[in-house]
């Protein structure tokens, strides 16, 4: 027996009949769209048929899909400033795995990290999504301007310095336990 199906635009082949053995002459050259042929034996197939494109191989179920697996934690907590590290991922076949980080931002907020991997029949994994959240954990630094303590004359009015943070956060100063009016210590709390 023999089968010629050489330069079609296959996307798909099924020869299980229980008599693939009996295929003496096989070809599918030229069907750049097929890559996977449903066959009795995989073996014996891949042995004795040759006559096909590259991209196409020999499976008793092209059916199967790959299941892409995540390494580490997901959700991916990252701090601030540390920007992101991708800790990968496998497939069960061993497909290749495209990994999308093109949402992530080191900013704070959530970001997803894309997974995908198809395998040599042509079959795609169903996308797996890793939540990458950026949060800001580090308390900020603040710096007082001028002298600490600040020394006032009685009865002299009382001019705040002010105070930086390292972050750029806002920083908010009471003052308003300060008497200038009476002799004494005056504590003025910055955050």
């Amino acid at each position: 027996k023999k089968v010629f199906l050489e330069n079609n635009e296959l996307i798909s082949l099924n020869i299980q009949s229980g008599n693939n053995t009996n295929i003496s002459d096989f070809n599918t050259l030229n069907n750049s769209d097929l890559y996977c042929i449903q066959v009795d034996d995989q073996l014996y197939s891949t042995t004795n048929w040759t006559n096909i494109d590259v991209q196409t191989n020999f499976a008793v179920d092209c059916s199967i899909t790959p299941v892409i697996t995540l390494n580490g934690a997901n959700p991916q907590i990252v701090e601030l400033g540390d920007g992101y590290t991708e800790l990968g991922a496998t497939t069960d076949d061993g497909s290749a795995v495209s990994i999308d980080t093109l949402e992530f931002m080191d900013a704070v907020g959530s970001y997803m990290i894309y997974y995908d991997a198809t395998n040599t029949f042509g079959n795609d994994a169903i996308q797996v999504i890793r939540t990458v959240d950026v949060v800001d954990t580090t308390a900020p630094v603040i710096t007082l301007a001028g002298s600490n303590p600040q020394i006032i004359e009685l009865g002299a009015t009382y001019t705040e310095l002010g105070a930086t943070t390292d972050d750029g956060s806002i920083v908010v100063i009471d003052a308003s336990s300060v008497n200038t009016n009476q002799e004494g210590q005056s504590t003025v709390p910055y955050n």
